[in-house]
């Protein structure tokens, strides 16, 4: 938790504006937004001199997984050029193994040849960050620094096997107990906004996200997963 105390600070020292906002009339001017981020994302595994082994057979079977985020967020203008953006959404990340190819000591046809998973979590995420926003042009360029809790409903395992015969068969397994709950991120990014009218805006936004805490509850094992997206943005502002 010592990381995620700094990120704030950081945040709160970038923008002071926070502390005051209620008090400014600049608050008045809302905006709301659609959101839908398509990404792409892994994770970073840390464990003990005893686990080693774990983790270097994970890093060799498991692959990136493409994800998505879809959801609304509010943004208040709190100065000149600072935008505070807090939002609701729902997500999906994880990874893929590689195919794994089985091979049994009797041959048969009813055997299957290979095997494939797919682990991924559906979470209900809350991210709040601070934009800072260069011009005021039609095309209006800006920075992204930010924190986001995560909610993670369950974990989900889908695995398929695939027979010679090109056959398919496929298992799922849901799981609520196997991590962490919520776990806490940081967000960093870009961002560019195109006014189409004075009340409509498109917006695209490259995003980094990676965890601060870990997914295991665990000292001895560390599982922190990060994504790289593009969040697409339909922006729609208030007039007093």
């Amino acid at each position: 938790m010592k990381n995620l105390r700094i990120y704030l600070v950081i945040i709160l020292v970038i923008s002071p504006d926070i502390l005051i906002a209620q008090t400014q009339n600049s608050l008045g001017k809302f905006s709301i937004g659609i959101t839908f981020e398509p990404n792409y994302g892994y994770r970073t595994l840390n464990f003990s001199s005893g686990n080693k082994l774990i983790a270097e057979k994970r890093n060799a079977n498991e692959v990136f997984r493409f994800g998505y985020a879809l959801g609304m967020e509010l943004k208040s203008k709190i100065s000149k050029n600072i935008l505070l953006s807090y939002g609701l959404q729902y997500l999906e990340f994880g990874y893929n193994s590689r195919f794994q190819t089985l091979k049994f000591a009797n041959a048969n046809p009813e055997f299957p040849v290979g095997s494939k998973t797919d682990f991924f979590h559906q979470v209900v995420g809350i991210p709040l960050s601070v934009q800072y926003h260069f011009t005021k042009s039609r095309f209006n360029p800006y920075i992204i620094i930010g924190v986001q809790l995560d909610c993670i409903l369950q974990k989900t395992a889908v695995t398929v096997l695939e027979y010679e015969d090109g056959r398919t068969n496929s298992s799922e397994h849901r799981s609520t107990l196997d991590f962490q709950r919520f776990p806490v991120s940081a967000l960093l990014g870009a961002g560019m906004e195109y006014r189409i009218s004075d009340r409509i805006s498109m917006v695209a936004e490259p995003l980094l996200k990676r965890s601060i805490t870990s997914l295991i509850a665990d000292r001895t094992a560390k599982e922190k997963p990060y994504s790289v997206g593009l969040a697409v943005k339909i922006v729609y502002k208030f007039k007093r």
